[in-house]
């Protein structure tokens, strides 16, 4: 299947849009969401009407996950509690 020049420009400009906003590179969500409704918009695609941005959830280990993470690791390999450990039955 291939793709009309049309197609190739506005997946381009998507992607560029994502590299310079996206929240995993320290972009703001809504500065991504608002930067893709202006592509569709210059290149007619999308809904006519902009819509209201997504709530976009950011999830964080806990810092109890990570102490307790890093003490299974300090437990030796054959004691029950090491992340690679077995239990005892």
């Amino acid at each position: 299947m291939t793709e009309s020049p049309d197609e190739r420009a506005w997946r381009r400009d998507r992607r560029a849009a994502v590299r310079r906003h996206h929240p995993d590179v320290g972009g703001d969500p809504v500065a991504l969401q608002a930067a893709l409704a202006d592509v569709d918009r210059r290149h007619g695609r999308g809904p006519a009407t902009p819509t209201a941005p997504r709530r976009v959830i950011v999830v964080r280990r806990s810092p109890l996950r990570r102490l307790v993470t890093g003490v299974r690791r300090r437990i030796p390999t054959g004691w029950p509690g090491h992340r690679t450990g077995r239990d005892l039955d």
